[in-house]
């Protein structure tokens, strides 16, 4: 990369890791707030809603946020090119936003909890709305990650007042998901409004062929982020019907700290993945080394962290959620290696197989360790508790983090071998 490009990669894994932590800090103050004024049975609604909306947001993603990102970065120069894949990325998202609401009305009229929280559940679907068609992917596409990341930190910080200011009693918990869903609403139509009045993007026809082709190109990622999002949401619940609830609260509790220091940790891997879709386009060689520099990367720093955590881990999580996890220090000690496979398996995964022609691969490797997320989590999690829950979790990480290096390792060889028998025959 040139110097000009270096400085612009660095200053966006700056911002992006400057807005990741305000976005884990809003909480701090919004939460608080929020479980006692709507009390508990108020706020546990409010959660309730909010892990159901998120399948619908997970419908509605589809795997875009990849596709569609690494579409963009190698048509960045092309206006028109650009302009037809936004309006396809959209429409395909209306579909599904759609299609996701007729499954909540159903579910509605066939579950009496869900229909109990109706209206909830409806004012809770317009941040659905609104954080499916904002276009991050877009900006992420083009390399302004900066201009985005100002506009959703702003906005989210501007309704943290507005929370603590209207949410007061057990009967907000609507305001609640009106304030929630309005932020959302928000950043979409302004980002929305940048993109057409900075004229990034021009009007573009798009009909239902088209639309059915990119949801039948994108189905492999939708089918690879589907189980994941499953086998993680999954994990409490099956040690809950295996054990006590006190170990599913530790379990819950460490697997929630790891995986929020393996996001901060990733994150740069969220920052370079346009960058090395426009490699794995224009120059394919050059992509490889970017993603083996970012796997020595993450090695040495997730390795640092490994041991920061493995000592220090149980007191942060005491710190976090309160005395009663003072005795976690083994399931702590357990998943200390999760930052360090996870931020592997991205590098591996989303970064190298998904931009250089791996995606069955991806798709399969993720889809077995989920299966062997479940039998593991059966068996261990019913034997240790949330010991056995964190081994379960160790495990499958693992499985999916050697498996990614393993097709990695023979996928970006075989392209080198390729490029070299190219360059000889010319």
């Amino acid at each position: 990369m040139s110097m000009s490009n270096s400085r612009k990669v660095a200053l966006n894994i700056a911002v992006t890791w400057v807005v990741q932590a305000l976005n884990l800090f809003t909480p701090l103050i919004t939460f608080p707030w929020l479980s006692r004024c709507l009390g508990l049975e108020g706020f546990g609604n409010y959660l309730f809603v909010l892990s159901v909306t998120a399948y619908c947001v997970l419908l509605s993603d589809y795997g875009f946020n990849v596709s569609s990102t690494r579409e963009i970065s190698i048509s960045r120069d092309n206006l028109s090119l650009r302009s037809k894949i936004f309006f396809e990325t959209m429409g395909c998202k209306l579909f599904l936003i759609t299609l996701s609401f007729i499954i909540l009305i159903a579910l509605t009229c066939q579950i009496e909890k869900l229909a109990l929280l109706r209206n909830e559940l409806f004012v809770a679907f317009f941040y659905v709305l609104g954080v499916s068609l904002t276009p991050s992917w877009y900006f992420f596409g083009i390399e302004k990650i900066v201009l985005f990341s100002v506009i959703n930190t702003v906005l989210k910080a501007i309704f943290v007042p507005i929370t603590v200011l209207l949410v007061k009693n057990p009967n907000d918990v609507i305001v609640a998901l009106w304030i929630y869903a309005t932020t959302s609403i928000s950043i979409c139509i302004l980002c929305n409004s940048y993109l057409f009045f900075k004229k990034e993007i021009v009007l573009h026809k798009i009909g239902l062929s088209f639309i059915q082709k990119r949801l039948k190109n994108d189905f492999q990622l939708f089918v690879s982020f589907l189980a994941v999002g499953f086998y993680t949401s999954l994990n409490p619940a099956l040690l809950g019907v295996v054990t006590s609830v006190q170990q599913v609260a530790i379990y819950a509790g460490t697997e929630k700290m790891i995986k929020t220091i393996e996001s901060i940790m990733a994150m740069p891997a969220t920052v370079l993945f346009s960058r090395v879709s426009h490699l794995s386009s224009h120059n394919r060689p050059t992509g490889i080394k970017l993603v083996n520099r970012i796997v020595l990367y993450f090695t040495v720093m997730s390795a640092v962290l490994m041991l920061i955590i493995f000592i220090y881990g149980d007191r942060l999580l005491a710190i976090i959620y309160g005395s009663e996890f003072v005795g976690a220090t083994e399931t702590v000690r357990i998943v200390s290696v999760i930052p360090l496979l996870g931020a592997l398996s991205i590098a591996f995964g989303n970064l190298g197989l998904l931009n250089f022609g791996g995606k069955k691969a991806f798709t399969n490797i993720l889809l077995c360790g989920s299966v062997l997320n479940v039998i593991l989590m059966t068996f261990l999690g019913g034997k240790f508790g949330s010991s056995g829950a964190a081994m379960s979790l160790v495990l499958t990480t693992s499985f999916i983090c050697i498996s990614m290096g393993i097709a990695w390792k023979i996928l970006s060889s075989n392209t080198l071998c390729q490029k070299s028998i190219s360059e000889e025959l010319i």
